[in-house]
């Protein structure tokens, strides 16, 4: 009997063992490992050619940049108390020429597709002064009678090609009259969110109003929005303006998306996408609770779809639906699936038919708790798209972040945080490239004939998180236009290229 009862001792205690070792696997082998085994990567295809910081004692930032079409670098922002413009050469190791601009901070630049370079931003009276000093011209435009102006005045100018200021619109006062920008991720980037066609027009925005400006310099109204130009559609030559609205319904879910599309010609409505009645969503019926809206920019392929960013709190949106039809369930693809989720921010990237309005795929994206399957918050900030159709995009992220094997920070399934630059497949099914920008504030990308231009700021080498897990991480920087860092906070890129083979 004492030999059956030890038996059944040993047996019970191996048991528990076992057991509690493969709850132990379970434990470990969460979706943190799973989908980052899942991103195989691109096998060192894409390669970091500059990373360098840039600045003096104060405070320096790259707000917006663009790859210029006979390939040189153009960064604007600010440095120190103004506002400046950096042209690079083409692979980014040499500055060519400094523009450092009296009252003003610049948050976004474009070429147009005939090399006319525009900036924009918001300013003072020390920009005016500037601009006289130099004898720029200058247009001033006042506010529509029926608002009520504040706060400082916004601009649109032309840079020629050697970086010298040929011409600025002023609009005074326009930084009072403005939506919520910061709704659409453009908290930091005040200035007039503008695009350039291909004809030469510019479409932008200010004192929420829609305008064109034709290359004889003419600015005429469009139409009038509450929302953010988030893009522009020219094969039904059309914009498109969206966010996010608060419901005031009194339940869930308290904040709707909206995207609309309207003539560029007149501003008339042609359409919108998961333009939901909020009581609708959030009704017995659908339960689609979660706060949800839209971020700035949407990007056109060249078949004409639209590729969106989404945000929501949590995985219950909207979003899980096609944008015309409540009663029909999209399917994602790389991650699927926010199951498991608590309050937080959560991204989707996704592809629409611009004209039937039918959901052609897409990803969430956010990082996961890596002892427990739980997902945790992450947030895009900006995206561009290859001549291959493949999405780049950046994001701000908590820890864990999904990495692929060839990461540049060298933290594969460590799952350290912050921001992060990943680039997913035309059919976002695969990951082909997710990386870890350590110790760097990022703030947009551009792309150019396989070329990938990153830019924000820093704080210095390891200035980020310094956990047990991002302590072994360092800010990327090669071939530097400046060998020291410069002071309390410096601007800084990434330059990366795609190779051939």
């Amino acid at each position: 009997m004492k030999k059956i009862l030890r038996e059944v001792i040993i047996f019970s205690i191996l048991f528990l063992l076992y057991f509690g070792y493969s709850q132990e696997q379970k434990i470990q082998e969460t979706r943190f490992h799973q989908y980052s085994k899942k991103a195989k990567g691109m096998g060192g295809k894409l390669e970091v050619i500059t990373a360098s910081w840039y600045g003096k004692e104060g405070i320096d930032k790259f707000y917006t940049g663009e790859i210029l079409n006979d390939g040189r670098i153009l960064l604007g922002g600010i440095s120190e108390d103004k506002g400046l413009l950096l042209f690079l050469t083409d692979n980014g190791k040499k500055i060519e020429k400094e523009v450092k601009i009296d009252g003003v901070y610049i948050s976004f630049i474009k070429q147009g597709k005939d090399g006319k370079i525009y900036f924009s931003g918001k300013s003072n009276n020390s920009f005016i002064e500037y601009l006289n000093i130099n004898k720029i011209q200058i247009i001033k435009n006042t506010y529509p009678p029926e608002t009520s102006p504040k706060g400082n005045d916004m601009f649109l100018g032309e840079i020629s090609k050697d970086g010298r200021i040929e011409k600025v619109y002023i609009f005074e006062k326009a930084e009072g009259i403005i939506p919520d920008f910061g709704r659409v991720g453009l908290k930091e980037k005040i200035g007039i969110p503008f695009f350039v066609l291909t004809n030469g027009d510019v479409i932008f925005e200010v004192y929420k109003r829609i305008y064109k400006l034709n290359p004889k310099g003419e600015i005429r109204e469009i139409g009038k929005t509450a929302y953010v130009l988030l893009g522009v559609d020219e094969k039904r030559n059309a914009y498109i303006t969206g966010g996010d609205t608060n419901t005031r319904t009194g339940r869930e879910p308290w904040r709707c998306p909206r995207f609309f599309i309207n003539k560029i010609e007149n501003g008339e409505d042609i359409d919108s996408l998961w333009n939901w009645e909020p009581k609708l969503v959030g009704e017995d019926k659908y339960r689609l609770v979660a706060d949800s809206g839209f971020k700035f920019p949407v990007v056109v392929t060249p078949e004409g779809d639209y590729v969106v960013i989404g945000w929501s709190d949590g995985g219950n949106t909207v979003f899980l639906r096609e944008p015309k039809n409540l009663d029909i369930e999209v399917k994602y693809g790389f991650i699927d699936s926010l199951w498991g989720a608590k309050v937080g921010k959560f991204s989707r990237i996704m592809k629409v038919d611009s004209i039937e309005g039918v959901f052609k795929g897409g990803s969430i994206w956010c990082t996961f708790l890596k002892d427990k399957n739980q997902p945790n918050s992450s947030d895009i900030k900006d995206i561009c798209i290859t001549e291959e159709g493949n999405i780049a995009f950046i994001s701000g992220n908590t820890h864990y972040i999904i990495e692929t094997p060839d990461t540049w920070s060298k933290n594969y399934l460590k799952g350290g945080s912050g921001d992060a630059f990943s680039i997913f497949s035309s059919d976002f099914k695969n990951l082909l490239f997710s990386s870890a920008i350590p110790d760097a504030q990022l703030n947009g990308l551009s792309y150019k004939n396989n070329t990938f231009l990153i830019y924000g700021s820093t704080k210095g080498i390891r200035s980020g998180c310094q956990c047990d897990i991002c302590k072994e991480r360092e800010l990327i920087l090669k071939n530097q236009i400046q060998e020291n860092f410069g002071g309390s906070e410096d601007g800084y890129f990434l330059i990366a290229k795609l190779k051939d083979k």
